[in-house]
């Protein structure tokens, strides 16, 4: 767990499905700002639908929260879980779109993602 990326994750002016979402990913982190959680254990942990960790993910990523990678496992043919990279310190692009705005308690006045 990175105590900075749990501190950042409260300090954002986010609704609670993506708050909780975002929390559970800091809870997770290393030293990197990386976790690879799978989007069932995500589901289980936050009580949400995977549906719903599917639309909160890509909107926190739009919003330039997170950066999501994707992972191919040659052994054994497959995709593996994400790994998410959190963008610590950053905040919410207030160009997204109106969909990811959904998901902050109020827009942001500034443009872009910044961080620290």
């Amino acid at each position: 767990m990175s105590i900075e990326a749990m501190q950042w994750a409260w300090s954002l002016n986010l609704k609670p499905s993506p708050k909780i979402l975002l929390l559970r990913l800091a809870d997770q982190t290393n030293s990197d700002g990386s976790c690879w959680p799978g989007k069932g254990s995500l589901s289980e942990a936050t009580g949400l639908g995977k549906s719903s960790v599917k639309r909160v993910l890509r909107g926190l990523e739009e919003l330039g929260l997170l950066a999501v990678g994707h992972r191919w496992s040659p052994e054994v043919g497959r995709h593996q879980s994400n790994v998410y990279q959190l963008n610590i310190g950053g905040t919410p692009a207030a160009n997204a779109s109106a969909e990811a705005l959904k998901l902050l308690v109020s827009a942001p006045e500034g443009g872009g993602v910044t961080s620290p």
